[in-house]
């Protein structure tokens, strides 16, 4: 059972992430920016309407398209050969340096026997692989990252008794396998990026560059994120004046005027006006209209007389 008695804080965030489920739903989105695709708006009304069941927020569609390359670093990250001093036994040593013979220098005894001493070790360089390199701090940066606004909004349903929508939960368990991965080879403690000047691995290999082009999807989603009242009024007047436009295009004997128009540039606009001609006895032009109002979408019907139009009906959605 869905608790009804949410806190303001907490239902402004549950209205957003359902808003946006239902806006993603009507629109298409590029795969690698996230972006709104800007196509007709007759193929806007073509295409049906997807269940407004499946989750799809922003959020997620950016996770989902770097969650197989973050699969796959986390498995086989990057790695350089560095050269470290280390206390070794006397017999796995292979070669020796200058800080070997400083640290035999500063130990007391005259002879080797007795600056080694009964522990059998000296300081000696050795090969070992690393994988502190920057791409791989920009992948942990990333993984972190995403993973505070994943658990934030896992736990909010938990709490809340609320169903985890399929896809929350299929992400939710495949993060935390990422998770122990990096955590047995070391990649999740790595420290966050002094710059994030991509080098070359970040541009040219595929996984890294995926990795790092969702990172700058996510600081922007980031910086676009706001649970606020304009924000949610916005988002749902769009998708009342994109539903009533589907719904009205999908009639017999319906013509489009403005079927030319791009569904992106709608957006952008304040005030939204689309045009749908009634080709019956009695023609009709029949608008559906956005206003600059935060708060209504009003349909208004004109009766055609002679090559002019008669308005007969005005009615407003609030």
């Amino acid at each position: 059972m869905e608790n009804i008695n949410f806190s303001r804080e907490k239902a402004l965030p549950f209205s957003l992430e359902k808003l946006e489920t239902i806006f993603n739903n009507l629109v298409q989105r590029d795969t690698y920016s996230n972006k709104i695709l800007n196509e007709p708006l007759s193929e806007f009304y073509k295409r049906e309407i997807e269940s407004e069941g499946k989750y799809r927020d922003n959020f997620l569609q950016i996770v989902e398209y770097t969650l197989s390359s973050l699969e796959k670093i986390a498995k086989n990250p990057k790695r350089e050969l560095l050269k470290v001093s280390e206390l070794q036994p006397i017999n796995e040593i292979r070669s020796t340096d200058y800080k070997t013979m400083i640290w035999l220098g500063n130990k007391p005894g005259k002879t080797l026997a007795e600056k080694i001493g009964v522990r059998g070790k000296i300081l000696a360089p050795k090969n070992k692989y690393s994988v502190d390199k920057k791409e791989n701090r920009v992948v942990v940066y990333y993984f972190k990252e995403a993973c505070k606004i994943l658990e934030e909004r896992y736990k909010r349903y938990i709490k809340n008794s609320v169903d985890i929508p399929e896809n929350l939960q299929r992400i939710y368990e495949r993060f935390y396998r990422i998770k122990r991965e990096m955590i047995n080879n070391e990649l999740f403690f790595l420290d966050r990026p002094i710059d994030f000047t991509p080098n070359n691995t970040l541009i040219d290999h595929r996984d890294y560059s995926i990795i790092n082009r969702g990172l700058k999807y996510l600081k922007e989603y980031k910086e676009y994120l706001s649970y606020d009242e304009d924000k949610l009024l916005s988002i749902a007047k769009n998708i009342v004046f994109f539903k009533l436009c589907h719904y009205i295009a999908k009639l017999e004997n319906i013509d489009i005027f403005d079927d030319i128009l791009k569904f992106k540039e709608m957006l952008k606009k304040d005030e939204k006006e689309i045009e749908f001609y009634f080709n019956r006895k009695k023609p009709y032009i029949l608008k559906v209209i956005s206003g600059k109002s935060k708060r209504s979408v009003r349909i208004e019907i004109q009766e055609i007389i002679l090559h002019k139009t008669k308005k007969i009906k005005i009615r407003l959605i609030k």
